[in-house]
């Protein structure tokens, strides 16, 4: 009714990895992606990250508990499937607030990953996307 995703409602979305350290943000909006979802800072890149999934909770009315739930693939150099990790979990609206997410797999120097990634929602880019800090301990 608002014209916001509904409980269910799926999405795709995309971004850039970057170096821990080179977003910064001032009041939930943060830099890194130009409006036009080119990277603000191309030489930093490392690679890209995919994030697909479906809300839950109140759909993006969602204050509180789990918003969406996701994969995330994070293609690490210019070959977009040769060296992946892929997470699985939920996410939260809420701003500098850290959740753990499963590492379920990967590709290449990646194939066995497993363990626990850890995220924050650090708050909006130029191209209307999340900004994260983002850990993992893979094994």
């Amino acid at each position: 009714a608002d014209g916001l995703p509904a409980y269910g409602a799926e999405f795709i979305t995309e971004g850039y990895i970057y170096p821990a350290g080179t977003l910064t943000c001032e009041d939930n909006v943060c830099n890194g992606v130009l409006p036009d979802g080119s990277p603000e800072f191309p030489d930093l890149v490392l690679g890209t990250w995919t994030c697909r999934g479906w809300h839950v909770g109140e759909g993006a009315d969602t204050t509180e508990g789990p918003w969406v739930i996701t994969t995330q693939t994070y293609a690490f150099g210019e070959d977009f499937h040769s060296q992946n990790i892929v997470t699985d979990g939920f996410e939260g609206p809420q701003f500098d607030t850290e959740l753990t997410r499963s590492i379920v797999g990967g590709t290449g120097r990646y194939r066995f990953a497993r363990g626990e990634q850890k995220q924050t929602l650090l708050g909006w880019n130029d191209s209307i996307g999340v900004a994260l800090s983002v850990t993992m301990r893979v094994r």
